[in-house]
């Protein structure tokens, strides 16, 4: 009986997404695992050490992020599984019960009951908002992070220096775990009732780590075409990003995997009522720190696990569900505790299986979303429809099946969504080359080359234009470009320059 509730956690964790070991290499899957040879030797693994997370697989395409513990999980999955996605998958998979059976521990300590500590492990294990992280390969990096935050956590009674070395491991796994930095201190304040100064190990480790990371690989390295509002204005959204977050985790029924947020143009009314509120929530939990700590802490994951993705520090990806995988900690055990408040067992785990149902069928749904590149892309478009990536997405994919028509229409919806999205623009003449359209291809490889395509090189190389080498008129664009002759044909180039 014992290890009947843990067991229970991790099990639905895994049964859950049983259904994702089918499931194919998606999005940016290709580029940093299927497609990347450096994967391909164990002697690259000290390279991971050393690299930028994407310029391991392209040097050309450095993103400015450092997740060394990431890369090296992807080295033993590749070794392990012949690179075959099944085994990422079921890695994932594995992970997430682990977290879920972390969640089950800390809740225990925090909450004092098996029964409230249950009902947040098994609804971390099922909450849906957590399908982008488990069932897409490259979303590892967010349950990374919060693993070994959680582990972190739960050592730091037994063992301070295996929580400090959890912590650099949290951070080596993605960029938000910085947030380990301060709640480790305030779980162990929480816990001892008293501020130490042995916590600040924990901002020293945290600002040595950010030294070398940015040592490395410098900042993050956002597309030209990123429009990033000034400093005040992302302050000023903070609470509106964070109100957002909260509304998908209490209603995760309407997913995507792109969000259609406006950016903010000035400072208005909701922005000062957010930091009243904001204020008002920090006042009652310092006042009530002692008497409520799970309250505190369950607050502090939620809140303050939402910081470094809350839009202050500019990201190409401004919001997604996957950042909800370690603040949804926090909600789970705001929840639990409330439910530990029923008196009677038939009402509390009532109330908790009319919000575990719902999950657990919506999470189910919502994996197969993320089985291949065609039913995410296509459900992309359908629940995000003012993204223009989403339908970029979608019609590069089209256009490497040879379905061109259908690639256009979506392509030129792109570009209709956000004009001088030059990439869009090149991939249409692409498709219009290789329909046999040589004149519309003409036309839209000189609009792409206006917006601001650059590669000469790429463009005389890449096989998707190779019907334009008979037009002269096509040597004339690349004359324009700064190429004074062609170069050799290879067999199979990137996409779009």
């Amino acid at each position: 009986m014992r290890y009947t509730s843990p067991l229970t956690v991790a099990g639905l964790a895994c049964l859950l997404y049983i259904g994702t070991l089918g499931g194919e290499f998606v999005w940016d899957d290709i580029p940093l695992i299927a497609q990347n040879e450096a994967l391909r030797s164990l002697k690259n693994v000290p390279k991971a050490l050393t690299s930028d997370f994407s310029g391991l697989a392209d040097p050309s395409k450095r993103s400015g992020y450092y997740r060394p513990v990431t890369l090296l999980t992807y080295f033993l999955d590749h070794h392990l599984w012949r690179g075959r996605p099944f085994g990422f998958h079921l890695s994932n998979a594995l992970l997430h019960a682990i977290c879920s059976l972390f969640v089950y521990l800390l809740s225990l300590d925090l909450l004092n009951s098996k029964r409230a500590a249950l009902a947040a492990g098994l609804l971390f294990a099922s909450h849906p908002v957590h399908t982008e992280a488990v069932a897409w390969i490259s979303g590892r990096t967010d349950i990374l992070a919060t693993l070994f935050l959680l582990a972190s956590l739960l050592t730091l009674r037994r063992s301070y220096p295996t929580s400090l070395i959890l912590s650099l491991l949290c951070m080596g796994s993605k960029e938000s775990g910085i947030s380990v930095t301060f709640l480790a201190p305030l779980y162990g304040t929480l816990l001892s009732r008293r501020i130490s100064l042995k916590y600040l190990g924990y901002v020293v480790l945290g600002a040595g780590f950010w030294a070398l990371r940015c040592s490395i690989v410098g900042g993050v390295r956002l597309p030209p075409d990123v429009y990033v509002p000034p400093l005040i204005l992302r302050i000023a959204d903070v609470p509106v990003v964070w109100g957002r977050y909260i509304y998908k985790l209490i209603w995760p029924f309407r997913l995507s995997a792109e969000w259609d947020i406006p950016l903010p143009s000035s400072i208005g009314p909701h922005h000062i009522l957010g930091w009243l509120m904001s204020g008002a929530l920090g006042y009652l939990l310092l006042k009530r720190w002692r008497d409520d700590p799970s309250t505190t802490l369950g607050f502090g994951l939620l809140l303050l696990g939402l910081l470094p993705v809350s839009g202050v520090i500019p990201l190409y990806d401004r919001v997604a569900e996957r950042f909800l995988y370690l603040p949804s900690v926090g909600f789970v055990i705001l929840l639990a505790r409330a439910t530990s408040g029923l008196r009677r067992v038939s009402i509390a785990w009532a109330a908790i299986c009319l919000v575990l149902l719902p999950y657990s069928w919506t999470t189910l749904r919502r994996n197969q979303i993320w089985r291949d590149q065609e039913t995410l892309f296509r459900s992309t478009v359908r629940d995000a429809p003012n993204s223009a990536r989403a339908h970029y997405n979608l019609g590069t994919y089209l256009l490497g099946r040879g379905n061109y028509d259908e690639a256009i229409k979506f392509l030129r919806k792109a570009l209709a969504l956000r004009p001088g999205f030059k990439e869009a623009q090149y991939n249409i003449a692409c498709a219009y080359a290789l329909k046999g359209d040589r004149e519309k291809a003409i036309s839209a490889l000189a609009r792409a080359v206006r917006m601001g395509v650059e590669d000469p090189k790429f463009v005389a190389e890449d096989p998707d234009l190779k019907p334009l080498h008979k037009d002269p008129r096509f040597w004339e664009i690349l004359k324009r470009m700064g190429l004074t002759a062609p170069g050799p044909i290879p067999s199979v180039p990137p996409r779009s320059p």
